[in-house]
């Protein structure tokens, strides 16, 4: 897994998202999401598998593809 910072999300990005038990190390669930919003160090990512947003730190998420939108709502090829 590569280290990430909060700066390399974008709204509308694809990620894999990992809960962990309290340990820390065991994943207890994981899944897809969109990105939807970037806060200081947080992500918020609406997870596919639970149909709902929650709130990750960047070293619980993968990204999986960018996002194919910019700003003005186009198509970024």
């Amino acid at each position: 897994m590569k280290s990430r910072k909060y700066r390399d999300y974008e709204r509308g990005d694809l990620v894999k998202w990992f809960e962990y038990y309290a340990d820390g190390e065991m994943v207890r669930d994981g899944g897809t999401g969109v990105v939807i919003d970037i806060r200081s160090t947080s992500v918020k990512v609406f997870c596919t598998k639970k149909r709902h947003a929650q709130w990750f730190s960047v070293k619980d998420l993968d990204l999986i593809k960018k996002s194919i939108f910019i700003n003005n709502g186009e198509i970024n090829s």
